[in-house]
This record gives C-alpha cells, sequence and structure tokens, in this order.
C-alpha cells in the first residue's frame, strides 16, 4: 500500500480531536474579524499553505469555505485532510461543511477521492472513512460577523441560529446551491430577491461562497462574491489561489478585499460584477 504520514490510529486521533472541538458548536457560528476567508482548497497542500501563511502575515483567523477534500493536484488527499481537521482540533483555523463534506458516505463518483485514496493508503480504510464521515458532519455549515455571510454555496434558512445541520432542506441549499443565473449544478439555486430578502432580514451586508469554480473573482447579485482558492481549477475560470482578507465590518460587497497569489506576492485583485463591471 501507498505509504501516508499518519499512522490509522493517529488520524483517528485527530478525528477525535476535532470531533470535541466542534461539539454544541451547531450549524452556524459567530466569528469576529480579522479573518481570511478561502474557498475550496480540494486537498491542494501547496494552496493551503499559502492561505495560511497569508492569515499568519495578516494577523487573521483562516476560515475555509468547505470541500477541502478531493482532487488533490499533487497526490492524495488525505494528508491535507488530516491537516485542516488537526488545525480544528487545535484552534487554529476552521472549516465549512462543503457537498464533499457533506455527501462524504454517498457516492460521488470519480470525484471522491478521499475514500480511494484511504483505500490506497490503509488496511482500515473503511473505518476511517466512517470516522472521517462522522467529523465532517460536524462541521459548521455557515459562519457569519455581523456584516459577512460565509457559506459554501447557498443561503440559509431563518433564523440564522436555529437551522438543523443534519436535515436535508438546511444541507442541501447551503451545500450545493448556485447563483440561478449561473445555476452549473442543478440541484439548488437562489436569485437576487432570495439575497435581497435574506440581506434585509439579517442586516449581512456582503456574502462570500466558494462551489463554483468558473465564478471565480465574479460578484453577483451585487452581494455575492464567489471565491475559489485550490490551483486545481486554475484554467477553468479560477485563476489560482484566491483569498479575501476581511479587516473588519463592511457595509457593502465592494469593500471586501480580494487577494491572489502572484508567486512569490499576493496582490490585490478587482473582482467582476455580473454585469460586467468592475467596482474599483
Amino acid at each position: 500500500m501507498t505509504s501516508c504520514s499518519r499512522s490509522a490510529g493517529e488520524v483517528a486521533a485527530v478525528l477525535r480531536r476535532a470531533r470535541n472541538a466542534l461539539h454544541g458548536k451547531g450549524a452556524m457560528v459567530r466569528l469576529e474579524p480579522p479573518l481570511v476567508i478561502a474557498g475550496d482548497v480540494h486537498g491542494d497542500g501547496i494552496a493551503l499553505s499559502d492561505v495560511l501563511a497569508f492569515a499568519s502575515k495578516n494577523g487573521a483567523f483562516p476560515v475555509l469555505l468547505g470541500d477541502f477534500i478531493d482532487r488533490a493536484p499533487d497526490g492524495n488527499c488525505i494528508d491535507e485532510a488530516v491537516r485542516v481537521m488537526e488545525g480544528i482540533a487545535d484552534g487554529r483555523l476552521l472549516s465549512l461543511r462543503g457537498n464533499h463534506e457533506n455527501f462524504l458516505h454517498r457516492s460521488l463518483g470519480r470525484h471522491l477521492h478521499l475514500g480511494t485514496d484511504l483505500m490506497t493508503c490503509y488496511a482500515e480504510a473503511p473505518r476511517l472513512l466512517r470516522e472521517f464521515g462522522e467529523a465532517f458532519q460536524d462541521l459548521p455549515l455557515c459562519a457569519a460577523t455581523g456584516s459577512v455571510l460565509m457559506t459554501h454555496a447557498g443561503l440559509p434558512p431563518l433564523p440564522l441560529d436555529r437551522a438543523d445541520g443534519q436535515l436535508p432542506e438546511v444541507t442541501v441549499p447551503l451545500t450545493w446551491a448556485d447563483p440561478e443565473e449561473f445555476d452549473v449544478h442543478g440541484v439548488a439555486s437562489f436569485d437576487r430577491r432570495d439575497v435581497e430578502g435574506f440581506m434585509a432580514r439579517t442586516g449581512i451586508r456582503a456574502v462570500v461562497r466558494g462551489h463554483t469554480a468558473c465564478l471565480n473573482r465574479m460578484i453577483v447579485h451585487d452581494s455575492v462574491l464567489t471565491l475559489h482558492t485550490s490551483r486545481v481549477f486554475r484554467e477553468s475560470g479560477a485563476g489560482g489561489i484566491n483569498v479575501v482578507l476581511l479587516r473588519d465590518e463592511v457595509d457593502d460587497v465592494d469593500q471586501l478585499e480580494v487577494y491572489s497569489l502572484d508567486p512569490p506576492r499576493w496582490r490585490r485583485v478587482m473582482p467582476i460584477h455580473a454585469d460586467g463591471m468592475s467596482p474599483f
């Protein structure tokens, strides 16, 4: 079997510690700036390292928007999945639950790499896969500051603090939805009125989401920024490693600072509105 950097016992221990750290947090968590918000990492160890270094440099807490497993560009995704869960266990980062984590126990066909990676590395693969799945179910589905909502895909039901993270009517919109005009998955969608109504009822001023690689650095509905971070989607519109640096609360989505790594430097980039107009 292919070797991995951790023994099966070590992996299981990390997952148990992460579950203990997540216990009682619920489907929605409250956070305070400064934050560095990263989109789908998808097993990209280089992207994850760059995000964590950028967060450290700016004195900000790193938040991943989910889908940190599968599709690893440099081999298997186990080590990066364990690394994220260990960061959660130690309180050094937080990740939301994306569709890949949420539906780990279901078939994602050729995209479910964590399961096949585990089978190539561990005789205990079935047990570890079950433990990963159980730990992932404890990941929150969304996070919010006073003005910014962070979600993997779509908008949560209201009230925010009462969302049940195990119900499909909650998990599907939050982990597998797209803006209606750019619905590429066909599972769930939201439109301008949904966004405007949500913001009016909650006081949220901007939404940061991942999930849809082709919309990277594009603001839709004038208030929702789609962000992707893995190098996997560099050639399909994602552009590489991208993050939001949230220094403080914002009044609107145009105040979000979006950065892209152009090795060896991070540079400020201009998000594009869905109507093709740049806010900067």
